[in-house]
């Protein structure tokens, strides 16, 4: 009405048939003598076009959203394949190391064993103790070898039935634990579960021996399972000394210790084997009031 030319307009409307539609409408001015006489638009029904822009619209972001995706695939296929490299190349050392140490380790153990036999009773007490202390640190040595082969070499399952009560019965009868220690085992006579028992009693024990060594002054211990659909879930809570923050998302790396003794290799294991069952475990701890560790496994 003011005399300017107006762009197209797009609009939507409600057909007769009760569809929504997209119009198009170009309007232009009437004149006659220079007046003002009319305004007159063309409108065009442009449904079909605004369909195919939303389709090609839904096709890129769907284009997008796959080469975001590929670009992550990308990225955790060459992240797999370093640390099949990195594992590859750790069980080729591990398998060396292991050749070239268990041979002095055999000799040793086979002279500890010798002289304790050929000694016998008429043994010095001090020799006793000294001899005890070298079969102790063969042990130890020949632990961490293990410890190392077995993180490094691929994980076979050996599947069983049990249940959580009867696998950590099983454990517990077979740690030593302080008496300044009190262990409250909840575990419960259900779900039947089918798991590798061996691996996952190491599991378990390397859990339970971190907790007692994190209560040297005593504590309590509490262990319990519940069934959650088709898992089982355990946790392991003390009452230690907790993780600090910038520790605990480094318990799950290989060779990484806060301890005196050990390679670090026990909570990486660990993690190993909990996935293989294709389970989880996880952490949360406070410093000064405790630790838990929850184990999650699926019942088959």
């Amino acid at each position: 009405m003011r005399g300017k030319d107006v762009p197209f307009i797009e609009f939507s409307y409600t057909h007769k048939d009760g569809t929504s539609r997209w119009a198009e409408a170009h309007v232009s001015i009437m004149r006659e003598n220079g007046k003002l006489t009319g305004i007159q638009a063309v409108l065009r029904d442009i449904t079909d076009r605004k369909e195919s822009e939303q389709v090609l619209k839904e096709s890129q972001m769907k284009l997008k959203e796959y080469s975001d995706h590929l670009e992550e695939l990308v990225e955790e296929k060459t992240k797999e394949l370093k640390e099949a490299e990195r594992m590859a190349a750790m069980g080729e050392i591990a398998a060396m190391v292991g050749h070239d140490l268990r041979n002095p380790l055999t000799g040793i153990a086979g002279a500890v064993y010798y002289l304790k036999t050929k000694l016998g009773p008429n043994m010095d007490e001090n020799l006793m103790k000294m001899l005890e202390l070298a079969e102790r640190n063969v042990a130890y040595s020949d632990k961490i070898i293990n410890d190392l082969l077995d993180y490094s070499r691929k994980i076979y399952l050996e599947k069983t039935e049990t249940t959580p009560q009867s696998i950590m019965r099983e454990i517990l009868s077979s740690i030593q634990i302080s008496k300044k220690i009190q262990v409250k085992d909840r575990t419960q006579p259900e779900p039947m579960i089918t798991i590798d028992t061996q691996k996952m009693k190491r599991v378990f024990t390397n859990i339970i021996t971190n907790a007692i060594d994190a209560m040297p002054e005593g504590g309590k211990l509490t262990i319990t399972s519940q069934e959650l659909k088709d898992k089982v879930e355990f946790t392991f809570t003390d009452t230690g000394e907790g993780i600090p923050d910038e520790i605990k998302e480094k318990i799950w790396t290989p060779l990484f210790t806060t301890k005196a003794k050990g390679m670090g290799l026990g909570l990486a294991i660990c993690k190993r084997m909990v996935e293989a069952h294709d389970g989880s475990i996880s952490v949360e701890s406070t410093v000064g009031k405790g630790t838990t560790f929850t184990i999650t496994i699926p019942l088959k």
